[in-house]
């Protein structure tokens, strides 16, 4: 593989990771609910519910679910932040870092003198060749040259 072409997918593939390192979710949201039927909540008691509870009254709304017998249940919920897990951060690049990388890529390459040709782009796996993330991060970047290399030409 072309050292200068294996040069400018590094490049590209640095300036995407700067631009898309600090867009990574760090914490998700997890919905809290009480199924105030169940419960036994009356509007009498629902400020005591709320209060012994800890819910955020200013995060919390209220809405009905409809059970598996048809009758509606009226609930309340609330959104808690919790931090992701490794696993999550890492699901979350494989399956948003690949979009980055090629508009950064088609960027780069077009400005050296490269075009694209008709090739899609989500289709490493089948060449054997991994994820872009993955690769990225291994620094990996013959295998990502290669692959890059099936989507242009000079």
């Amino acid at each position: 593989m072309d050292d200068k072409f294996k040069g400018l997918i590094k490049e590209a593939l640095d300036e995407a990771w700067v631009k898309f390192e600090p867009t990574i979710p760090r914490v998700r949201h997890k919905e809290v609910y009480y199924n105030l039927n169940e419960l036994n909540v009356t509007p009498l008691n629902l400020n005591a519910f709320i209060i012994e509870n800890d819910i955020p009254v200013e995060d919390a709304n209220f809405d009905v679910i409809r059970s598996d017998d048809d009758v509606w249940y009226p609930i309340i919920y609330y959104y808690v932040e919790i931090d992701m897990t490794e696993g999550e951060m890492w699901m979350y690049c494989r399956d948003s870092f690949w979009k980055h990388a090629n508009m950064n890529v088609y960027d780069v390459l077009a400005k050296s003198g490269y075009c694209k040709i008709g090739f899609g782009g989500h289709t490493l796996g089948r060449y054997g060749l991994g994820d872009i993330y993955d690769l990225y991060i291994k620094g990996d970047f013959d295998r990502l040259a290669k692959y890059y290399s099936l989507n242009y030409v000079k």
